[in-house]
């Protein structure tokens, strides 16, 4: 679902940058592994392996197997992996489902302003969200 989300938020990444937001995602896969599976992505933000998990255990990201099996019970679930099928996104990286999704804002002086833990898979702070919130961090 990670892929998913990456390719969803390429489409409205213009949006982010006209505000001079910039965007960092971090995978719990190698930087090899990494590069190999997204080279033809045309991704336009950088994407870091954590393969040690060392960012995600800094920043608190969780895994749940209750919240995997939540995600599962919900329709949602079902549409986003069809639409990964689709774009070939499910399984390539690593099958570590149980890693809940997790969004950071932070600021230009490194001061997290915003957080959002994935309650489930597919829970990502939305990129409206996002924009409202940059509104009002000092400048």
């Amino acid at each position: 679902m990670c892929d998913l989300r990456l390719h969803d938020f390429a489409r409205q990444y213009p949006a982010l940058a006209d505000r001079g937001i910039r965007v960092v995602a971090f995978f719990h896969s190698s930087s090899g592994r990494l590069r190999r599976h997204l080279e033809d992505r045309g991704l336009p933000f950088p994407i870091v392996g954590d393969p040690s998990k060392a960012v995600y255990r800094a920043y608190g990201v969780e895994a749940s197997a209750l919240r995997l099996l939540r995600s599962i019970v919900k329709p949602r679930f079902y549409w986003d992996w069809l639409r990964s099928m689709r774009h070939g996104y499910w399984g390539t990286v690593h099958w570590r489902m149980t890693t809940m999704p997790a969004d950071f804002l932070i600021d230009g002086s490194s001061i997290v302003r915003r957080v959002h833990y994935g309650g489930d898979i597919g829970d990502h702070m939305p990129v409206t969200a996002i924009l409202d919130a940059v509104e009002l961090f000092p400048r």
